[in-house]
């Protein structure tokens, strides 16, 4: 089948770990990618096509244990359909619903920053420079993405996100949004610079792992309008991703300065309780 037009909501970033509790994550996936949809488009959101990109950390396996079948799902009212591809698994939420999953990486680097690997299962080691994590990424044919994430886009970090999102090298990234990124706060001078360009910036939930950050899984992430195979829907990302970044539009809702405050402390006190 050929390619077709659709109407898509994603989350660009996203997070399963292993103590969030399944029924609620998909649950508020679902309903939040299908609220973004239906303010954008003001319609029934009933045939978007919904897209959620893991991007895994080294201790999660979500993805891996989808495919393998050692994790249930049924009890969170999720099975499995066709079409299944190496980077993308499709599945039926409560026997109505789709969403496709794409495998992904998040690697966190030498300099203390994080490099996303979109579409790819191919493992990158931690404790890499971003240079040589970006380069790895590219070779297992994902697509790399620094986003953005409190106080990582200042001083020395800031300098080498620059200049590996200046464009300049083969297989530069692309940048990331967060709703971490508070409401209200200016969106950062690269991202500005990369719409202008034309370049994609990726907008998605990334959830902290935290109980109860379940619920805000693609409350932020992106609608885009434009051909998809659903068929092929491994080719049809890479496609959006790579040749239709400047169609990918931001939706949803960001977090307020006080959740963003309230939930970096939660995650500074659960490591120190560790």
């Amino acid at each position: 089948m050929a390619s077709q037009f659709a109407r898509i909501s994603g989350d660009g970033h996203l997070h399963i770990y292993p103590w969030f509790r399944l029924d609620l994550a998909f649950d508020s996936l679902l309903a939040n990618l299908d609220r973004n949809a239906r303010a954008f488009w003001q319609c029934d959101p009933q045939d978007t096509i919904r897209l959620a990109f893991l991007t895994e950390r080294a201790d999660c396996h979500f993805f891996e244990q989808l495919r393998n079948g050692t994790i249930d799902i049924l009890s969170a009212g999720l099975e499995i359909v066709e079409p299944r591809e190496a980077t993308c698994l499709t599945l039926l939420h409560r026997g109505s619903r789709q969403i496709r999953l794409i495998a992904g990486r998040q690697i966190n680097t030498r300099e203390r920053l994080e490099v996303l690997g979109l579409a790819m299962t191919e493992r990158v080691p931690d404790g890499l420079s971003a240079r040589e994590t970006i380069e790895l990424v590219v070779a297992a044919k994902g697509y790399p993405v620094l986003p953005w994430a409190p106080g990582k886009w200042m001083g020395s970090r800031g300098r080498v996100v620059r200049d590996l999102a200046s464009g300049r090298q083969p297989g530069a990234p692309a940048l990331g949004d967060s709703s971490l990124r508070p409401m209200g706060l200016p969106e950062p001078a690269l991202m500005r610079a990369a719409r202008r360009r034309g370049l994609l910036v990726m907008p998605g939930s990334d959830p902290l792992p935290l109980p109860g950050e379940e619920q805000l899984m693609g409350a932020y992430g992106f609608v885009y309008e434009g051909p998809f195979d659903a068929e092929r829907p491994t080719d049809s990302v890479r496609a959006l991703l790579a040749d239709n970044a400047g169609q990918i539009t931001p939706a949803g809702r960001r977090r307020s300065i006080l959740q963003v405050i309230t939930s970096l402390y939660g995650l500074r006190k659960a490591m120190v309780d560790k």
